[in-house]
């Protein structure tokens, strides 16, 4: 089990409370677990749709030209890669 470190607070209305408390009494749970249960779900969903990409079917054919025919690095794209390849050596040698 994990250990609970932070905490939760909101307002809302009496008779919100009521009911939440009512439902969370009906399941033989406390209110606290009846609100993380209920509301989890529907977090990891939210955040799962925010990590997907939704292109229009022109947006889409774009994409896939782009990666069929990559264009050529041009200087400033090269320079960038080896100033980003020397950070990450230098990071490595960290470790």
């Amino acid at each position: 089990m994990t250990a609970k470190d932070a905490r939760v607070d909101i307002k809302t209305t009496k008779a919100a409370k009521a009911t939440l408390e009512q439902a969370a009494y009906a399941l033989g749970t406390t209110l606290s677990a009846f609100i993380l249960d209920c509301s989890m779900p529907k977090a990891r969903e939210i955040l799962a749709q925010s990590d997907l990409i939704h292109l229009t079917s022109k947006e889409n054919e774009l994409f896939i030209a782009a990666l069929q025919n990559p264009q050529k690095a041009n200087e400033k794209l090269k320079q960038l890669f080896k100033k980003h390849s020397i950070k990450q050596d230098k990071h490595n040698d960290k470790d």
